[in-house]
């Protein structure tokens, strides 16, 4: 989406919403950077929770 600031200038918004890592919404001045930047985002993320991830078995319980 695109939006003006307080001096008029269009900025982008973009936002995506991930069930497993939540809400994030980054701002630019053109299109392409705030996507770079949202995919930016959502990888860094993942990055810093991948061994915050339960094992599968843990998931669902290691009653086998």
């Amino acid at each position: 989406m695109t939006t003006t600031d307080g001096k008029g200038r269009a900025i982008w918004v973009v936002a995506a919403e991930r069930s497993d890592a939540g809400r994030f919404i980054v701002e630019a001045d053109q299109e392409l950077p705030a996507f770079l930047e949202l995919e930016s985002a959502i990888q860094t993320d993942r990055h810093n929770h991948e061994c915050d991830c339960p094992e599968p078995d843990e998931e669902l319980g290691s009653n086998r």
